[in-house]
């Protein structure tokens, strides 16, 4: 049996709405790390249908466990994803479920967005973070010696 389940808060703005839900969808709240990664391990394919991220976290992590991605084409998301996700608008639930349905019917598609998933959570290590502001630092530090500072 194919579920869904829903992982998050309910925003304080919507918190007062009641859903009837279908038995094979599943709202389960916030939850602590383990659980969290259990259900990005187990998941065939991770839905990320964000209006707003300042980065993107939860589908890089879902990528670093093996799992597909489908996200929101809004805000940072698709620079922070690149190649590795299906995309789609996230006011629109018929391409959400279009592009669900194409990772989970296209198993060439689903393994390949897993290797470039891998590929992608590749570029955000702390190590490389670091190198990088250690060498805007060092720009900055040079670009005001050379105005006299």
């Amino acid at each position: 049996m194919e579920r869904l389940v829903i992982v998050g808060s309910q925003a304080k703005t919507f918190s007062r709405q009641t859903y009837s839900l279908p038995k094979s969808v599943t709202l389960v709240g916030s939850v602590e790390d383990p659980e969290l990664l259990k259900l990005y391990a187990g998941a065939e394919v991770f839905v990320f249908p964000s209006l707003y991220e300042g980065f993107g976290i939860p589908p890089l992590e879902a990528q670093a466990l093996g799992t597909v991605v489908a996200a929101s084409a809004a805000a940072s998301i698709p620079e922070v994803l690149g190649e590795s996700a299906v995309y789609f608008d996230p006011d629109d639930t018929e391409e959400i479920r279009a592009a669900i349905q194409r990772v989970v019917s296209d198993k060439g598609l689903a393994e390949q967005l897993r290797v470039k998933g891998y590929e992608n959570v590749s570029r955000y290590t702390w190590s490389r973070s670091a190198s990088l502001i250690d060498a805007i630092i060092e720009r900055t530090k040079s670009s005001n010696r050379s105005l006299g500072d």
